[in-house]
């Protein structure tokens, strides 16, 4: 889900919307992608994407050499959590 909102920075057209979609489209930062896959040793999650979250002010990489994506930790195993009966008790 987070990495759908990752377009919106730098956005042109989005630039000028108010609120959080606007603040976000403002940022200086933007994601450069790799078509490398990190697995994951865990239960819900094989692999993912890798790529680096850049500011624009940082010297651009060598277009020739991407960097070699990052090391990712492990994730850890999740707890099963209990239902929770969200209605309202009406009775009274």
């Amino acid at each position: 889900y987070r990495a759908q909102l990752m377009p919106l920075l730098g956005d042109a057209q989005a630039q000028d919307l108010p609120g959080a979609t606007g603040q976000l489209a403002r940022q200086p930062w933007r994601v450069q992608w790799h078509t490398d896959l990190q697995a994951m040793a865990h239960p819900a999650v094989s692999h993912l994407s890798a790529g680096l979250l850049r500011s624009i002010h940082a010297k651009e990489p060598d277009r020739l050499s991407p960097p070699a994506p990052p090391d990712l930790p492990d994730l850890p195993d999740l707890p099963d959590l209990p239902m929770v009966d969200a209605a309202p008790d009406t009775a009274a």
